[in-house]
């Protein structure tokens, strides 16, 4: 049974999170993956497709996903900022998240603007098992994220984040790079290959029985 709730941000928003399983009081999952859905401003909230393919994947690696909505999204209080209202909203899932899994094992993953908010989030010193990003938009700072595996994953046809955007330029040397044949941003007819991706990158980066 899903457990829904709220998490408040440092700035005192409250934030509509959803996990796909009833914490036990004082109880602990081995793991959690935290999944920051596509752009409010477009119809992006965390009921999208691929934010919930991302969770199936994390969930039969034994990670328990926490969707949430950024703020000004669904029932979640405030207002869209464009980037730094959302990272604070990226922190506090995170922190969630920490706070519920044995040894802060947490994945952290996104999907297009979600993605790039997580990036942000990592390039201020967030710290996670594990980061995973589908349709990363262009002119993201991709920084060296201090030995964190990371899986960056782009359909061929994406017009929204093309390939040749600079995403290749810039992320190879630190992070593994799958490209989805014929997929465009929406990945309409290829998530189960998200799917695979994402489960192959968990089961050999950061499994939950090592």
């Amino acid at each position: 049974m899903p457990h829904r709730g709220w998490l408040e941000t440092k700035d005192g928003v409250k934030l509509e999170m959803e996990l796909y399983i009833e914490p036990e009081e004082g109880g602990r999952f081995p793991g959690i993956s935290v999944i920051c859905h596509p752009h409010p401003m477009f119809g992006g909230d965390m009921r999208d497709s691929v934010v919930r393919t991302l969770a199936s994947a994390s969930w039969e690696e034994g990670f328990v996903p926490l969707l949430f909505n950024f703020r000004g999204t669904g029932k979640s209080e405030g207002t869209y900022t464009g980037g730094p209202g959302e990272v604070a909203d990226v922190e506090a899932a995170m922190a969630y998240a920490k706070g519920h899994a044995e040894k802060g094992k947490v994945l952290l993953m996104g999907y297009s603007f979600g993605a790039k908010v997580a990036t942000l989030w990592l390039n201020g010193g967030g710290r996670a098992a594990a980061f995973m990003g589908v349709a990363v938009p262009g002119k993201t700072d991709y920084p060296d994220y201090n030995g964190i595996p990371s899986l960056f994953i782009s359909g061929e046809m994406d017009d929204v984040a093309p390939l040749d955007d600079g995403l290749t330029r810039t992320l190879v040397v630190d992070g593994l790079h799958v490209v989805v044949e014929g997929a465009d941003h929406f990945f309409m007819e290829s998530l189960s290959e998200i799917e695979e991706a994402v489960r192959g990158f968990i089961a050999i980066t950061c499994p939950l029985d090592k």
